[in-house]
């Protein structure tokens, strides 16, 4: 079965150690194949990418299923689902419920916090012992989703963050346009005030001249 196989881990030097040995599998663990993986960590509102592995060329993971999800949980979904709040969202037993039965893009969103650790990765597998003996000689939470639900969901966190980013840019627009009414209507009144200046100017000179 196509699995996206997370891995969360608190201790980011473990992590580095698991992921090493990944690499070094080469892409193959038992009768297990992994297609790409990506080393994660959460610093503040942000994702910072520690290490990668591809079995084909080095560009391949920003076209790949990881790539795409990686962009999401970094991008505007990422920050409105509230990126990293998984210590106020409930007990451990709670967040484990809810990756049972919703999204992984929610699930990450809700579990990763400030400074932790994750390994995502793009496997086929026929038994799940193999990845999980490898990912457990340190502690960590493994989750499993099936990788064309996860392709399903991305596209559609995709099709609503360039919907998001379409209203975004309609309601700057439309910022832009009421400033440039109100600036219109200020300028407006400045070269009437300035015209009303040299009226009063002329006429001053005018009643000058007259009582000379």
């Amino acid at each position: 079965m196509e699995n996206i196989v997370v891995s969360y881990n608190k201790v980011e030097s473990e992590a580095y150690q698991t992921f090493t040995q990944l690499k070094r599998r080469e892409g193959v663990i038992g009768s297990t194949m992994i297609s790409n993986a990506i080393l994660i960590k959460r610093n503040g509102a942000q994702l910072q990418t520690l290490d990668e592995y591809m079995t084909s060329n080095e560009n391949a993971l920003k076209g790949s299923l990881i790539g795409a999800l990686i962009g999401i949980l970094g991008g505007p979904i990422g920050m409105l689902l509230g990126l990293g709040v998984g210590a106020i969202v409930g007990s451990i037993s709670e967040m484990d419920e809810m990756e049972t039965d919703s999204s992984l893009i929610g699930a990450m969103t809700s579990r990763l916090e400030d400074g932790d650790v994750a390994i995502i990765a793009l496997v086929q597998e026929t038994d799940e012992k193999f990845l999980d003996e490898l990912l457990n000689e340190h502690e960590t939470r493994i989750v499993r989703y099936d990788a064309a639900l996860i392709t399903e969901e991305v596209e559609h966190a995709q099709q609503l963050q360039k919907e998001m980013e379409k209203q975004t840019r309609q309601k700057l627009s439309a910022e832009r346009s009421e400033e440039r009414k109100a600036k219109v209507a200020a300028y407006k009144e400045k070269i009437k005030s300035q015209f009303e200046h040299l009226k009063k100017n002329k006429k001053h000179k005018d009643d000058s001249q007259s009582e000379a």
